[in-house]
């Protein structure tokens, strides 16, 4: 193998493996997930209605439209305008501690957040953190969307409890079945 492909082939070793690591290399992981899992909510809030999208484009010899209409709430665009701008908006988030755990807020007002090179890396490291997430649970995030399921329930509890187990649920401790005597 000449020399000039082992960069190559190295790349497409090491980027896949470092991005599935970026998912698991971040500090306060429930927090991060719940940070992005907001930021969806608030893009699912602030969406705006659409109309359906006519993929008719065209005509048979009687003048009739080939193709097919499909619902927006349906469609990828969909999928494509809320993630869009969504990991570049987790640069207002910085890694704050709270009761001595850390958890990742919003950044603005708070105070005790890094600042500098350290905030920076920070952040850096949740915007990748996101773009990881988001390409991870694409298809289940997606089908959670579309089937509305996240209307009736957090995105938290969807994205980060059910698809991606970066939040474990408290588990409740278990009632013992004492036989009582009489």
């Amino acid at each position: 193998m000449p020399a000039n492909y082992l960069p190559v082939l190295l790349l497409v070793i090491v980027l896949p493996y470092e991005r599935t690591n970026m998912v698991s290399a971040i500090e306060a992981k429930c927090s991060a997930c719940k940070a992005v899992a907001e930021r969806i909510e608030m893009a699912l809030d602030e969406e705006k209605p659409h109309q359906d999208l006519d993929l008719r484009g065209r005509l048979d010899s009687q003048g009739v439209r080939f193709g097919k209409v499909v619902d927006y709430k349906m469609s990828e665009l969909r999928m494509v305008e809320l993630f869009d701008d969504l990991c570049e908006s987790m640069s207002k988030y910085g890694l704050a501690t709270e009761d001595g755990t850390p958890v990742w807020v919003l950044k603005a007002g708070k105070k005790g957040l890094a600042t500098g090179a350290k905030g920076k890396a920070e952040t850096k490291d949740l915007t990748s953190y996101c773009g990881a997430l988001l390409e991870e649970s694409e298809e289940s995030l997606m089908e959670a969307i579309q089937s509305d399921e996240l209307e009736h329930t957090k995105v938290a509890d969807i994205l980060c409890k059910q698809i991606t187990h970066h939040c474990k649920e408290p588990k409740k401790p278990k009632k013992s079945k004492k036989k009582t005597e009489l």
